[in-house]
């Protein structure tokens, strides 16, 4: 079983879906260049892919589901925009995610 930690640059969008190897276990996430989000994973390189989804939230904007789970928070653009990003549930497609 071949593990490694790989880094996932977290595009823009409202629910955005990242194919990572089934059971990828998120490790952290950080900035990156100032105006990017990136989220690292340990995960086997041997596993099949699925799709999970992810979201972001501004403070003070409207909250993601209640199916979603808090991953952490970045501050882009200076540190004048803090971005809150979350794991959501979307059913089977994301079964391999943080809500099995």
């Amino acid at each position: 079983m071949p593990r490694t930690i790989w880094r996932y640059i977290l595009p823009r969008g409202e629910y955005v879906p990242l194919e990572l190897p089934r059971n990828a276990q998120f490790l952290h996430l950080h900035q990156q260049n100032d105006s990017e989000i990136g989220l690292w994973f340990l995960i086997d390189t041997q596993e099949s892919k699925v799709v999970r989804y992810f979201t972001t939230a501004m403070t003070e904007c409207a909250a993601p589901p209640l199916a979603a789970k808090y991953l952490g928070t970045v501050h882009l653009e200076g540190g004048s925009l803090a971005v809150h990003v979350f794991e959501v549930y979307r059913g089977s497609d994301a079964q391999y995610g943080l809500f099995q």
